[in-house]
């Protein structure tokens, strides 16, 4: 799966925020004897930027209050502390105005919650979804049973993308019908972009898109939501690949055009993200086997304004031999922002005409696409 911008990391970069003013809503939660955890974490957006709030829990019992000017998804997390919050129970839901209570008869992680309008809202749609849920559950469980040997056998491909497709299908009519009884929710556009996913397909999402209110659709997330369709128009097969500027590690600007006439397969990353450093093996090993066949590889890194010893010390470890680029603007980079980067690693190979061939292969998928076209 691709590291996507979620609250985990936010858990640990961002600070506290403090309310000042008189609070609009209330969280209220009482959890049973089975919980070990002496914290609670609250992470969500509140409109104004993101909100982390942390407070004692005594005798299973913890109060939140502040301040949140627009409804949005919200995770509660119980730990020993901020930093490994994350690898305690969580459980999620909207922040809204109003009174919210998180009940457990042991621990966070079998919570019943109740509040006001977007929560129930919340709830029917979980309802919903119980049966896809189990079903995607069922499907993931079954994939890392099996041996990364029989991963690669074709016919457990074939069946797990056909799997995959169909739980696709499911879920999608479910969005769907519930956005034409839901229009005007924050909750059934999370829905929509839940289900879209990082890499949208625009002619499947626009249609259902179109089922939300103008006041959705006008939304800032909303907006957002339009502008990736947009992108990812715009980086379709087929399509001619956005030319970017960026430094290089010596501060040299090097342009995408300067690669036309080659495959080029441009590869977004970070020296801060773990799935990425573990794919690098198998992006050196595509680059050494077809580096003599019209074939080359430009990195863009994600990596952070503070980040840049830290970029080219993955370069050495990792043993990226190709051209690496980054502005060190992290999440901002304007290559990824260009090519609709919701989460990395994410790829791009482009033809020598400048069109883009495929995307997004990892592994053994990566090395039999270039096989395919330069052997």
């Amino acid at each position: 799966m691709h590291m996507n911008k979620v609250f985990i990391t936010a858990l640990c970069l961002l600070p506290f925020a403090t309310h000042a003013q008189e609070a609009d809503y209330t969280i209220q939660g009482q959890l049973g004897k089975s919980n070990v955890y002496p914290k609670a974490y609250l992470y969500s957006s509140n409109g104004k930027g993101r909100l982390i709030d942390s407070v004692d829990i005594k005798d299973g019992a913890f109060i939140f209050k502040g301040r949140t000017d627009r409804s949005a998804k919200a995770f509660l997390f119980t730990g020993h502390s901020l930093a490994q919050s994350y690898a305690g129970d969580r459980v999620i839901f909207y922040l809204e105005k109003g009174n919210t209570k998180i009940q457990s008869p042991d621990s966070l992680a079998h919570a019943r919650v109740s509040g006001g309008t977007v929560n129930t809202t919340f709830l029917a749609y979980k309802a919903l979804t119980a049966a896809t849920d189990r079903r995607s559950d069922s499907i993931t469980n079954a994939y890392y049973a099996m041996t990364p040997e029989e991963r690669a056998q074709e016919d457990f491909k074939k069946k797990y993308q056909a799997a995959n497709a169909a739980l696709a299908v499911a879920q999608g009519q479910i969005v769907k019908t519930f956005i034409k009884k839901h229009p005007n929710t924050i909750v059934s556009l999370d829905a929509l972009y839940e289900w879209a996913g990082d890499d949208p397909d625009p002619d499947a999402a626009a249609p259902v898109f179109a089922l939300l209110s103008n006041e959705m659709k006008t939304s800032k997330a909303g907006q957002r939501f339009t502008q990736l369709l947009e992108t990812q128009r715009k980086t379709a097969i087929g399509v001619t690949a956005p030319v970017f500027t960026q430094p290089d590690t010596t501060g040299k600007m090097v342009s995408l055009q300067d690669f036309r006439g080659k495959y080029v397969l441009v590869d977004f990353w970070a020296s801060w993200c773990g799935p990425c450093r573990k794919e690098n093996p198998n992006v050196v090993a595509a680059y050494e086997q077809f580096k003599d066949k019209n074939f080359t590889i430009v990195g863009v890194s994600l990596d952070n304004p503070n980040g840049r010893s830290f970029w080219l010390q993955a370069i050495h470890d990792d043993k990226l031999a190709w051209s690496q680029l980054s502005d060190l603007k992290g999440w901002k980079n304007e290559a990824a922002q260009l090519y609709g980067v919701q989460g990395i690693p994410a790829n791009f190979l482009i033809g020598p005409d400048g069109k883009i061939v495929a995307k997004h292969l990892r592994g053994e998928d990566l090395k039999k696409r270039l096989t395919q076209l330069l052997q």
